[in-house]
């Protein structure tokens, strides 16, 4: 190949590189602009303060939510993020999402939004609710696995949801699952199981030994 060759061929691959990097870059700001589009919390153009009434109504319930917990206001989001279709974001920046949307609202909005015996907000706080008792369930029982090693059964799982329905002022209370013994409550934690990845098994022993009896058990040569 002469030099002529050789420098058309080499100036070819040179504009089919920056045609690559021109449309890798262009799919970058798009992806950019869907999460962003995706995952804003209140409406475009919100620079500042922002009225809870124009907020959609999942952005309402993650409020809800935060006043009570971060995390439970972080998990209900990625729940609406996963039926939605939204692409991923780490729960961490999620966190962060609804903590700038706490510090746009006004105070006395805020504080109306989550007083429950009279919320400006009937239909948000009856979702936040729900989904709070289901999310203090699941945190329950994976606590039971991980701290204690153990694997809850049917009757302390629904002794467990009855326990955080009471805790509700009862305006606010659904109608009670019910216990083992009925078929419909046993039925209730069979589904709840499996909506929430839930499996049949073992869940290995493991022993809480203090660096002392460590050194103790260690024999003497």
């Amino acid at each position: 190949m002469d030099l002529r060759a050789q420098t058309q061929a080499l100036t070819a691959a040179l504009a089919d590189a920056r045609r690559q990097r021109k449309a890798a870059r262009r799919q970058q700001v798009a992806a950019e602009k869907r999460l962003q589009a995706q995952w804003n919390l209140a409406p475009e153009g919100e620079d500042g303060a922002v009225s809870v009434q124009s907020l959609p109504d999942f952005s309402k319930v993650a409020l809800i939510l935060y006043d009570r917990e971060p995390e439970a206001a972080a998990a209900y989001l990625l729940d609406v993020a996963a039926k939605r279709g939204w692409d991923p974001r780490p729960e961490e920046s999620v966190r962060g999402l609804v903590r700038e949307l706490f510090l746009k609202v006004a105070l006395p909005e805020y504080v109306a939004l989550c007083d429950l015996q009279s919320t400006s907000e009937f239909l948000a706080m009856g979702a936040a609710l729900r989904f709070w008792e289901d999310w203090a369930l699941v945190c329950w029982a994976k606590d039971a696995n991980h701290r204690l090693g153990v694997a809850p059964s049917t009757e302390s799982i629904l002794a467990r949801k009855e326990q955080l329905r009471q805790e509700l002022p009862e305006d606010w209370r659904r109608e009670s699952t019910g216990t083992a013994e009925s078929v419909k409550a046993r039925s209730w934690c069979f589904r709840w199981r499996r909506r929430r990845g839930a499996r049949i098994g073992v869940i290995r022993p493991r022993d809480d030994v203090t660096p002392e009896e460590l050194r103790d058990k260690v024999p003497c040569i």
